[in-house]
């Protein structure tokens, strides 16, 4: 195991953790020198994502030799919480079940601050565009922290209650929920969206989705020019 790269060992020391019996690393199960294979897998990566447990995020890695932890300052990022709320603050929030959020005190940069400054390396890839939209949950081991995405909450060491990340990824969550239980798509997202006929609230939906994908898509970076189709077939095909 000492010959793999550094993100690749982090992963599966993570795995193991978790007590999770399987590990898909795509450069490993995909044969590379093989466009049979490749093109093969590449376009079930929907399903590798959709179905997955959990996938776990390099977020700050450039390459794969970086790997997943970060040296950073514990007492910055890990917040105090408090035994008591505060009536009308800021810092007091309801949950969707009717209960209180507990009151957390930061001494480092909030969620916003970190997002807002840092454009993290796997943000800026094709590729992993949809791995983050189709995974239904993904373990991201970003700059300083670590960040837990799900259908219902989003949060980090930082915000434990997801509160900041309640208004900072709204349309994100939406447009993850569609993909991943709005049956209607029927495997034609990219057709229904692209329709000249937009008549119902459902394929202004369509159309509202593959435009934010397209836009965010068309942001990012690719290796190689021949794969700008294949990278987002996953999503197309959703």
């Amino acid at each position: 195991m000492q010959t793999l790269p550094k993100t690749f060992r982090d992963a599966i020391q993570v795995t193991r953790k978790l007590h999770i019996r399987w590990l898909w690393i795509d450069s490993l199960c995909i044969i590379q020198d093989s466009p049979e294979d490749w093109e093969t897998q590449a376009a079930q990566m929907c399903m590798v994502y959709r179905n997955a447990h959990l996938t776990i995020a390099a977020s700050s890695a450039s390459n794969s030799s970086i790997g997943c932890f970060t040296t950073r300052n514990g007492h910055q990022i890990r917040p105090l919480e408090l035994p008591f709320t505060v009536p009308g603050s800021a810092s007091t929030s309801t949950r969707l079940d009717g209960s209180s959020r507990p009151t957390f005190l930061s001494f480092g940069p909030t969620p916003r601050e970190r997002k807002d400054q840092t454009t993290l390396p796997l943000e800026t890839r094709c590729w992993t565009l949809q791995e983050r939209v189709l995974s239904t949950r993904v373990l991201s081991y970003e700059a300083g922290t670590v960040a837990f995405y799900c259908i219902s909450n989003e949060c980090d060491e930082a915000d434990p209650s997801g509160r900041f990340y309640e208004e900072y990824s709204h349309h994100h969550k939406q447009l993850q929920r569609s993909f991943l239980y709005n049956r209607s798509f029927d495997g034609k997202l990219a057709d229904a969206a692209l329709s000249t006929k937009i008549t119902t609230p459902n394929e202004q939906s369509h159309h509202m989705s593959w435009t934010g994908v397209v836009e965010n898509y068309t942001e990012r970076q690719l290796s190689y020019n021949r794969d700008k189709l294949v990278a987002i077939y996953g999503i197309a095909d959703a």
